[in-house]
């Protein structure tokens, strides 16, 4: 009973949600993040695990496929370099950043300056097996 309450809430705030991206113009995806964003920083709602597979096979395409339908294809035309050279930069950029991380990582567990605390709690984060965090650094 306690499930098929939680998804009558659910969708009642879905429903809420939509009628809300409506009132404000707004992408029923970008009301939903916000709403999501909302409820993860409110004290007292109960935390919720979801599997990220689980989250790429039911929720996104949904969600895409509502974009997708909406979208405003002369103005995506119009505006593909910015989007190309914004997405391109951004995958660039966090490569880059990634591999300065791991390089300063590598650097300082060579000098000896990590602690082991922070490569077990790392591999424990990463969910890792024991030592792959120490095998990566070198």
């Amino acid at each position: 009973m306690a499930i098929l309450q939680a998804v009558l809430e659910l969708m009642a705030a879905c429903i809420l949600l939509a009628l809300v991206a409506r009132a404000l113009r707004l992408p029923y995806a970008v009301v939903l993040i916000l709403a999501g964003m909302a409820l993860a920083f409110a004290p007292g709602v109960p935390r919720l695990a979801l599997d990220p597979e689980l989250a790429l096979a039911f929720v996104l395409p949904p969600l895409l496929m509502g974009s997708a339908y909406r979208t405003d294809w002369q103005a995506f035309r119009r505006n593909l370099r910015p989007i190309l050279l914004l997405a391109v930069g951004c995958a660039v950029f966090t490569a880059f950043a990634l591999d300065a991380a791991r390089a300063v990582l590598h650097q300082r567990h060579a000098e000896g300056h990590l602690p082991e605390e922070f490569l077990v709690k790392l591999n424990e984060e990463l969910d890792l097996e024991e030592g792959r965090v120490e095998r990566a650094l070198g």
